[in-house]
């Protein structure tokens, strides 16, 4: 079994036309790859630490941040917790 993880911190998006920028301060993104439905260390330690799952782009994700052109409605709950997250005040 193969497992690859990738985490993205301090993500930045820039629509080139609009010249809106958006940033995404205090999120990770922690995208887990693996064949098949194999047990998976990774899963369980995020799991134990209550971090679930979303499935979302990242390309739509800046997108619809830096577009305001765009209906972003379907985004609006995925949008809305990443701004719960970034509020967050961790001692």
């Amino acid at each position: 079994m193969t497992e690859r993880l990738t985490i993205d911190t301090n993500v930045c998006f820039q629509d080139l036309l609009t010249g809106q920028q958006a940033a995404m301060d205090q999120v990770a993104i922690i995208e887990l790859k693996r064949d098949g439905n194999h047990f998976s260390p990774v899963k369980e330690i995020l799991h134990q630490m209550h971090v679930l799952p979303v499935s979302i782009s990242k390309y739509c994700l800046g997108s619809v941040l830096t577009n305001p052109a765009l209906k972003y409605n379907r985004f609006k709950p995925r949008i809305r917790k990443i701004e719960q997250i970034q509020n967050q005040i961790t001692i």
